[in-house]
Formats: structure tokens, C-alpha cells, sequence
């Protein structure tokens, strides 16, 4: 269906491809389809589902640009469409003239976040948009801003389509960050993307039912849940953040277009960043994002949530363990789990890429059954446990011909740190892990200087990249003792220009005191 698949953002944990997995699990409730709240809604999509599904729909988010595209999808009819455009001939008409748009009175997407040349320098030019969408980009905000000063049904719509295309054809690779160094990156398979032209399109809306409510809100969660009408919620939808990842900052871009508040920024990059993210993003800095108070946030909100079901969207990546979230959700009710896995490739430079199992799950409680966890809950976080053992395994054998003393090159830390908590399943694979091998896993998840230390000792020449970027990290005066130690040793063992270059960096920090 168009409404749960189009003019949807790609977003860090969209949740378009579990929809169906997500809509099972609800039907797994039986519910009564009653209210439906969605308290970290993001691009929409489970709000979306949940309409779709008939439910009242209240979805939330703290992002200025997701509730703008929220307002548009959750709350506006699609019946009511060409009504609310008929002062200007209807929104086709509406969309033709904003395509139509050729050059803004006053350049800010273009002047500052598109290059200028023909030949552009990402050294010295940001490069989010091609010269001409960012002209598109600001042709259209103008005129929206100039023909719409408030924010009602209008606004919310032509922004939210603009912010689709804004956030399609960018040159990234999804979020705002950074761009690549060079239109489409190295591979180039995202040229056709990043180079086609913004034209918006009709809004592929649903319709609402007459008796049913839809109401979107603009608040920090853990305040939200505060206030709320309980009695109207069915089920509380909970999809937090799951890393480190700020979206305010990642996404930076997509709420100054929605903002149009045109932040003041230059093109001499050390004084506004590379990236140009405006200064106001810590307003939105979430807890769940930060290892140390994620799981103090996530209590804090689940005890303050009175609808008769929950449901808790989270991976096995996220910075709060399965078995914490169930020890906090089983004070509220009865616990399911439920699991559905997909293989991805883990980003970032490793000498070995290698398929690793994401492990999405949602977990539900019953909140009018006393608190039980079943014990399927139970079996599949050890069944998760010695899936990811198996694996570790399995790549162990791949490298019997070359050595123990390379498992650092290939092990996952999130494994090693599996083997350390859990020496009892490893009993499952004897012959699989002597004494040995478990000092070296855990050697590989000390700090970085012993890292360093074992590294060098075992050959400096295979590992020379990943020492450097070790090394590189200790470069702070928290760690200027072993920065100094570390620096010594380097020195003698590793012949490289990168070396002196952080020596340098670290003079200037005052991390070695001359």
C-alpha cells in the first residue's frame, strides 16, 4: 500500500521493512482499537500502520521536521485534500508552480550547503546538494514561507513534501553529518539519487474515520507520558533511540528547512564546522543516546505509562541489554517477546567484511496480568546468546591455518564481552575456547593502550593500521600518561608520518608538556 511504503524518509531506525512483523505482533494483543501512542514516531511509519489499522493515532517526537511530517500524515484527511487548497486552484496546481520555481530571492540552502563551482572542492565547499537542488530547495521554502506564515493544514503538507525530497536527494548517505568528497561518494551508485531534480509530488495521505481521533505532538517523551489523556490509550508504542546517535545533529539540515529560521553560518569551515549543524540541535539532545542514562530514562518513562499494553521496538545493538529492559517492563505486567532477524553488513574499515545478524525484537506487556516474564522470553535471550557464540565459532575455524594470534583482527567486541559474561555456555563448544583464548578475549576489550601493547608484541606490520587508529585515540589529556608511555613504544616499532602528525596534534592540546 503507497500510504506504508511512499514519502517516507530514509531514517536511522525506520521501521518500513518490519511493518508487517510490527503488525502481527499487534494483532497478537486483540486489541479493541482504541488509541494507539506512538512516543518516538520519527519518519511516521508505525503511526502510519497504526491508522491504517484504525486505531486513534497520538504520535510524538521531539524533532521539529519529524512533527512537521508527522502533522501532515497522521492528522490531515485525504478527502479533505483538494479542500484545503482551493483558494490557490487545488494542490496540483499548488505543486506545478512550486516546480515551476527557478531562483529564490535570497540563497541559504545553495549559498551554503551546495558548492559554487563547477569543479567543486569538498575541502573547502559543503556539498549536501547539487547547485540546483539546493536552489529548488530554496525557491520552494520561500514561497511556502512567503504564502503561508502560519502553521496550519497547507504548511504542514508542502513542507513535509519538501522535506521528503530534501532528505532523498542529498549527497550522503543518509544523515547530515557529513557528504561525500566528490557527488555520489566513491562507488557512485547513488548518483542517479543525489543528481535527479526535487519535484514534489501529490501526498500519498489515508483517510480518517469519523470516529476516531488523530493528534500529534512536539514533546520530550518522558514529559509527554506525564500529561496525557490515559484513558483514550490502547497501547503505547515505545521505539527509542538504540545508539549513540543524536538526531538532532544527524538530521540537522532537515529541521532548518522546516524551521526556514536560517541560522547564521558561513563558508570558512573553521568557524562553523564542515558540516554547518546548527547550534541549537542540544535542545533536543536525548538521553537514550547516552549509555549512562539511557536506562534511568527508560524506567523512568515505563513507570509513568498507564495504557493497558506496551510495546518495545529495540535491537540487540541497542546501549540498554535485553535482559535490563525485561527486569524494568516485568514490574508493569506480563511479558512477551518477539524476534525477527535480518543480516546487514556492519559499516565502518575492517580488513574482513562480514554478514552479522541484527536481531530486532518487540517485547509486549499486558499491563492488567501480574507481572510474569514467560518463559520464551527467557529462552530466546540464551538462544540469542549462544547464536552469537556459534558465529564467533564458526569465523574461530576459518583461522586455524593462520593462528589464534589474529582472532583481534576478526572478533566483534559485543561477542568477546558475550564469552566474559556468559563462561558457562561457552561450555558448549569445548574444544572451542581453551584458558588461553579467553585471557586474549579478554585482553581484547581492555583499554586501548594495553590493546596497543598486545598488538605491537604480536606483529606490528599486520596490525599497523589499527594501531594508529588506537593511538590516535589516546590522543587527549585524560590520557596523557598513557599517551606519553604508548608514544615511546610506538615510535621504535612503527615507522609512519601519521605518528609524528598526532605527536603534533597532541603538543598543541597539551597532552605531552614541553
Amino acid at each position: 500500500m503507497d500510504y506504508l511504503k511512499n514519502q517516507i524518509i530514509a531514517y536511522i531506525g525506520n521501521k518500513r521493512r518490519l511493518l508487517n512483523f510490527i503488525e502481527s505482533v499487534i494483532l497478537k494483543l486483540e486489541p479493541e482499537y482504541k488509541g494507539f501512542l506512538d512516543l518516538f514516531a520519527g519518519s511516521s511509519s508505525v503511526s502510519r500502520l497504526a491508522k491504517k489499522m484504525g486505531f486513534s493515532v497520538y504520535s510524538n517526537d521531539w524533532e521539529f521536521y519529524s512533527y512537521v511530517i508527522n502533522k501532515a500524515y497522521i492528522e490531515i484527511d485525504k478527502n479533505n485534500l483538494d479542500l484545503i487548497f482551493k483558494d490557490y486552484g487545488g494542490i496540483d496546481n499548488v505543486l506545478n508552480l512550486l516546480n515551476s520555481l527557478e531562483k529564490p530571492k535570497e540563497p541559504y540552502i545553495s549559498k551554503y550547503y551546495s558548492p559554487t563551482s563547477d569543479n567543486p572542492d569538498p575541502k573547502k565547499e559543503r556539498m549536501f546538494y547539487t547547485k540546483e537542488n539546493g536552489i529548488k530547495i530554496d525557491a520552494i521554502r520561500e514561497w511556502i514561507e512567503e504564502n503561508f506564515k502560519e502553521w496550519k493544514e497547507p504548511k504542514f503538507i508542502l513542507v513535509s513534501l519538501l522535506l521528503y525530497e530534501a532528505a532523498t536527494h542529498t549527497n550522503t548517505s543518509g544523515v547530515f553529518k557529513a557528504y561525500h568528497a566528490g557527488f555520489g561518494g566513491h562507488g557512485k551508485d547513488a548518483l542517479k539519487r543525489i543528481l535527479s531534480p526535487i519535484h514534489l509530488e501529490r501526498p500519498v495521505l489515508y483517510h480518517n474515520l469519523v470516529d476516531k481521533e488523530y493528534k500529534v505532538f512536539q514533546e520530550d517523551a518522558n514529559r509527554l507520558v506525564k500529561n496525557i489523556e490515559w484513558d483514550k490509550i490502547e497501547i503505547t508504542y515505545l521505539d527509542p533511540p538504540y545508539n549513540q546517535h543524536q538526531y538532532g545533529s544527524n538530521y540537522h539540515l532537515l529541521n532548518t528547512i522546516a524551521l526556514w529560521d536560517k541560522p547564521p553560518i558561513d563558508n570558512e569551515f573553521k568557524n562553523t564546522g564542515k558540516s554547518g549543524i546548527r547550534k541549537d540541535w542540544l535542545k533536543t539532545k536525548s538521553d537514550y543516546c547516552i549509555k549512562d542514562r539511557a536506562i534511568e530514562a527508560f524506567q523512568n518513562l515505563i513507570e509513568n505509562i498507564k495504557s493497558r499494553y506496551i510495546m518495545v521496538s529495540y535491537n540487540t545493538e541497542g546501549i540498554i541489554p535485553l535482559q535490563m529492559i525485561v527486569d524494568i517492563l516485568k514490574k508493569k505486567g506480563e511479558i512477551n517477546l518477539y524476534s525477527s532477524n535480518y543480516t546487514k553488513y556492519r559499516g565502518g574499515k575492517q580488513s574482513i567484511k562480514r554478514k552479522i545478524k541484527n536481531i530486532e525484537f518487540i517485547l509486549t506487556v499486558d499491563t492488567l496480568k501480574k507481572g510474569f516474564v514467560k518463559q520464551q522470553v527467557y529462552n530466546i535471550i540464551n538462544q540469542k546468546k549462544i547464536e552469537s557464540l556459534k558465529e564467533l565459532a564458526i569465523d574461530i575455524k576459518k583461522l586455524e591455518n593462520k593462528g589464534w594470534e589474529i582472532f583481534l583482527e576478526y572478533a566483534q567486541k559485543d561477542n568477546a564481552r558475550l564469552i566474559l559474561e556468559n563462561r558457562l555456555i561457552i561450555k558448549d563448544f569445548e574444544g572451542s575456547f581453551n584458558n588461553e583464548q579467553i585471557n586474549d578475549i579478554e585482553d581484547s576489550i581492555l583499554p586501548k593502550d594495553i590493546e596497543i601493547i598486545k598488538l605491537i608484541n604480536i606483529n606490528p606490520k599486520l596490525y599497523k593500521e589499527r594501531i594508529i587508529n588506537s593511538f590516535n585515540k589516546l590522543n587527549h589529556k585524560k590520557y596523557r600518561e598513557s599517551f606519553i608511555k604508548i608514544m615511546e613504544i610506538i615510535k621504535d616499532k612503527i615507522k609512519d608520518q601519521r605518528i609524528e602528525r598526532i605527536i603534533d596534534i597532541a603538543k598543541k592540546r597539551g597532552v605531552i608538556l614541553n
